[in-house]
């Protein structure tokens, strides 16, 4: 998709990311790559080997932006920044779970 959308300041950008990155889920996944109960470094390094840091800037990008607000009929600018982000995020995996849909649609099923 691309990069961070000017229209979401930095802040409200680095806020979701270090939000994101000490959630329970990732918490829970760095433990599972590591071995251990993570460190902050060992869930920062999760978030960004399992790609969520990458989709992070896709869920903010000016496409995603773009369709949340025809999805919800508004400018998502005008919803408080936790709205806002609840929304993109549903965006974003609203869009994931189609592509996967026409993907399985296009790939034959295996027939042996």
């Amino acid at each position: 998709m691309g990069k961070r959308s000017a229209h979401i300041s930095l802040a409200e950008y680095i806020a979701a990311e270090v939000k994101e990155a000490e959630s329970p889920l990732n918490t829970w996944g760095a433990g599972e790559e590591f071995n251990r109960p993570p460190d902050r470094n060992e869930r920062w390094l999760h978030y960004i080997h399992s790609g969520r840091a990458a989709e992070m800037e896709d869920i903010h990008s000016d496409l995603n932006l773009w369709a949340t607000g025809l999805r919800l009929g508004i400018d998502p600018m005008t919803l408080l920044p936790e709205e806002r982000e609840k929304e993109l995020q549903e965006t974003f995996r609203l869009w994931q779970e189609h592509q996967q849909n026409t993907e399985a649609k296009e790939t034959p099923a295996d027939s042996g």
